[in-house]
């Protein structure tokens, strides 16, 4: 039998605090608590971006991208900036 692939991403760059996306959840490993939870329709890993791109089922489009100031997630539908998830939860551009 043939199990379908489980995609997920690792974020969390040198000894930032770690995050795992998978299954339209983002969550904290450290204690395993989900911080984001979306409805998912279709996603896409960009594994050399640093990002995941999610669209939901109600329209809406988000990113959880990581760069060299911390890791993001931003609705792109409104323009809502960037909020940081590994920056004590700082809102702060991406």
């Amino acid at each position: 039998m043939i199990t379908p692939e489980k995609k997920f991403y690792i974020f969390g760059m040198g000894h930032r605090e770690k995050h795992v996306y998978k299954n339209g959840e983002l969550i904290r490993k450290k204690d395993n608590k989900v911080i984001y939870s979306w409805n998912v329709e279709r996603e896409k890993f960009l594994y050399d971006r640093y990002m995941v791109v999610i669209w939901t089922i109600d329209g809406k489009t988000f990113l959880i991208e990581e760069n060299e100031t911390g890791l993001y997630v931003s609705e792109t539908t409104n323009g809502e900036r960037g909020h940081c998830v590994s920056c004590g939860g700082q809102n702060q551009s991406a």
